[in-house]
């Protein structure tokens, strides 16, 4: 029993140093190439364009009416469908 709380213990500690050297290398690489500054110019271009296609084909809003209308005729739909459904 003592054997294993002590290699739990150590497993633990080892984990624990392998966190914290992984934080410093990357930290390292991130002051070194600017990683997280490049990550985050990748994330505002990429919702830059994504932005530009929706002003250009209107999918946002074309979805928006398509849903609200599914609303609205929801009821008419179902009403409908059970009028179909054989006895």
């Amino acid at each position: 029993m003592y054997q294993a709380r002590r290699a739990a213990q150590t497993a633990n500690l080892r984990l624990e140093e392998l966190a914290y050297d992984l934080k410093r290398k990357f930290g390292k690489w991130d002051r070194e190439y600017g990683i997280s500054d490049k990550a985050q110019r990748a994330r505002d271009y990429a919702a830059e364009q994504v932005q530009n296609v929706d002003r250009q084909l209107g999918v946002r809003q074309k979805a928006r009416n398509a849903t609200t209308d599914f609303r609205l005729k929801l009821p008419t739909v179902r009403i409908s469908f059970k009028h179909h459904l054989p006895p």
